[in-house]
């Protein structure tokens, strides 16, 4: 079986409001780990997301970030793949449409996880790999690692 988008993605999704303040957001995205931030008006609707990329652009170029808000350092709109697209298909998205994130969504369009371009290049990685070491060694190693 096909390993898909779904399964290479983070599954925690985290928001923040377009009001956050950058220390906020910043602090949020360093406390759970994560590079990217789902970005929602106060009407609960998905305007943009934040990524450690976002926040390093904004503070090379500029020194106080206390004023600046979610809203104003958001990349716009969402990119979003159905959960079940391939591991190729989505690397031609990430070449196709220049980006490292794409959000996953079920059918009906809601939000199911985060997929870095960095985890579908690592999941092609190893299955090189694997299909390397039967041929030499007649090992298996992917179920151990993936």
């Amino acid at each position: 079986m096909s390993k898909t988008a779904y399964d290479i993605a983070r599954k925690n999704i985290f928001f923040c409001s377009e009001e956050d303040f950058l220390p906020a957001v910043a602090d949020r995205m360093q406390k759970y780990n994560i590079g990217s931030i789902i970005v929602k008006s106060k009407h609960g609707k998905t305007t943009g997301i934040v990524t450690t990329g976002d926040i390093l652009r904004f503070i090379s170029r500029n020194r106080d970030i206390h004023e600046v808000t979610a809203r104003q350092i958001m990349s716009s709109p969402v990119i979003t793949v159905h959960k079940d697209i391939s591991i190729p298909e989505l690397i031609k998205c990430f070449k196709e449409l220049q980006t490292t994130r794409l959000v996953l969504t079920k059918d009906n369009g809601d939000y199911v996880g985060v997929v870095r371009d960095i985890a579908a290049y690592k999941y092609i990685s190893f299955v090189k790999f694997d299909k390397e070491a039967k041929e030499r060694f007649g090992t298996s190693y992917f179920n151990r690692l993936y």
